[in-house]
């Protein structure tokens, strides 16, 4: 399984660099940019600092799809591994809801509506665990 993983990773992170150094042959051609005078090691330095964003920006967006597809499947309520998921989701809830944390930087109601999601989540996946009828309903 972990070799699907990485070609489906793999052929994501090249499809984003070839996006990504489409999009920035095009920017640089563009009218806007042509006076700029790039010289060869800015050149060299947008596309190489680009495409260390394009596959840092890649990675993040798989990890939370294998978080996501992990929370999809069913596998995900065998012992131990169940567990351990289930100690994630409390200490992700306790952190959103103790500590200063993004959510609290946008003010309102924004830390109230991740508490409430997370604290969904995990109740959910709590009651998935432990009872087994609700987890095939």
């Amino acid at each position: 399984m972990p070799r699907i993983l990485f070609r489906i990773y793999l052929k994501l992170v090249l499809l984003a660099a070839a996006v990504g150094m489409l999009t920035r042959v095009v920017l640089l051609f563009s009218p806007q940019t042509t006076d700029l005078d790039f010289k060869f090691g800015e050149w060299f330095e947008i596309f190489l600092l680009g495409a260390l964003n394009d596959v840092c920006a890649m990675t993040l967006g798989f990890v939370f799809m294998m978080g996501f597809v992990t929370s999809v499947s069913v596998s995900k309520y065998r012992k131990p591994f169940g567990f351990i998921l289930l100690g994630l989701l409390i200490a992700a809830t306790l952190y959103i809801l103790c500590f200063n944390t993004i959510f609290d930087e946008y003010g309102g109601v924004v830390p109230a509506i991740a508490v409430g999601i997370m604290g969904y989540w995990t109740a959910s996946f709590a009651l998935r665990l432990y009872c087994e009828r609700i987890r095939h309903a």
